[in-house]
């Protein structure tokens, strides 16, 4: 799990029968120094807030049309918008994981083999 500053670029392709996706990168990112077990659960995200997770679920069910059901919504579209409800859950959840667990160090992940 890391926290830090993302940059999103829409990428596409002069042929029209290929996808256009989306990239996020992550720089001066931070790692919890744990297992995947002591990081952020996005299926406990989904128990706890259910259709007030995702911004397309939480907005669908207001309007009472559409689909609420944020596992649903994340298979259909992974790059997904957090709620602003959700993005705090997540970010307290991450920052008592650092607190836990510690980050992984700095020399540490300039070791490794970076695109």
């Amino acid at each position: 799990m890391t926290s830090g500053t993302t940059q999103h670029r829409r990428t596409s392709s002069s042929d029209p029968s290929k996808s256009v996706g989306r990239t996020t990168s992550v720089s001066h990112g931070q790692f919890v120094a744990g297992t995947l077990g002591n990081g952020v659960s996005l299926a406990e995200l989904m128990d706890t807030l259910g259709a007030s997770a995702f911004a397309s679920t939480r907005d669908n069910a207001a309007s009472g049309h559409g689909n609420t059901d944020p596992r649903k919504a994340i298979r259909q579209q992974p790059h997904i918008r957090l709620t602003t409800e959700a993005a705090a859950w997540v970010t307290a959840r991450l920052e008592e994981a650092f607190r836990m667990q510690g980050t992984v160090p700095t020399e540490a992940l300039e070791r490794l083999d970076w695109p």
